[in-house]
């Protein structure tokens, strides 16, 4: 699998022989102590992957790590990152809008 980083947040993917694409979240008690901010870290992460899905070049499984708090909580913040990541890795197909 291949992965990058960028702040706290890592990303692991790997093309899938499925139809489908899988996400899975990750964010342990050292990024954020409280387990409401845990959770709501996790549906930052999964709702940034519903919207970019559409756009994928095909079916990948996909891990995104959050490893500590770098102003992470702020919706903006982690949605960006998250975006980011997606894009440095080339799993997004260009702009369709």
């Amino acid at each position: 699998a291949s992965s990058i980083r960028k702040g706290g947040v890592v990303l692991y993917y790997l093309k899938s022989e499925n139809e489908n694409s899988r996400f899975a979240v990750r964010v342990g008690r050292g990024a954020f102590k409280r387990a409401v901010d845990r959770n709501r870290a996790k549906r930052i992460a999964r709702e940034c992957f519903r919207i970019s899905k559409s756009r994928f070049r095909g079916s990948f499984d996909l891990l995104v790590k959050i490893e500590r708090d770098d102003n992470l909580f702020l919706y903006k913040n982690l949605q960006q990152t998250v975006s980011a990541l997606l894009n440095q890795s080339k799993i997004l197909s260009e702009k369709n809008e």
